[in-house]
């Protein structure tokens, strides 16, 4: 950690971030949001195979989605305290979402999992694979 938050925002608590798993997919995909737009910092995004992160991306789906889910999970209070949240997804050979896991577990996950797994039941054919998309939010902008 670098000590630099910047605007004199305080670095969040432990306990509030996802961990990292040895099985994760390497992070392909990144973007950033400014806190006057959104509750979200940034998104990074990896698959297995890369196909899945990169359909994922089409047309800035991944950052829209993230930015939406993210957005209504913290008008309905779900994201106090959070700091970052990773989604681990698995897609079957037919699109459809067979496994979907909030990392660290709990309300927040819950909602966003949950917002998550109907934002891509909207998207056409997805690739079979596993995907990790990690959400990072800004620490004065998770509240309603």
């Amino acid at each position: 950690m670098s000590g630099c938050f910047g605007d004199g925002e305080a670095p969040p608590r432990a306990g509030e971030r996802a961990q990292p798993r040895k099985d994760d997919p390497p992070l392909t995909h990144s973007w950033q949001l400014p806190a006057t737009t959104s509750v979200l910092e940034g998104g990074d995004l990896g698959s297995l195979p890369p196909a899945l992160a990169d359909a994922l991306m089409a047309n800035g789906a991944a950052p829209g989605i993230s930015h939406r889910i993210a957005t209504a999970c913290a008008q309905a209070g779900a994201l106090v305290d959070t700091a970052t949240l990773a989604l681990r997804v698995t897609i079957d050979a037919g699109g459809n979402v067979t496994a979907l896991e909030g990392d660290p577990a709990g309300g927040p996950a819950t909602c966003l999992a949950d917002a998550f797994r109907a934002e891509l039941a909207k998207l056409d054919s997805l690739p079979a694979g596993g995907a990790l998309l990690v959400l990072r939010f800004h620490p004065t902008k998770r509240t309603p």
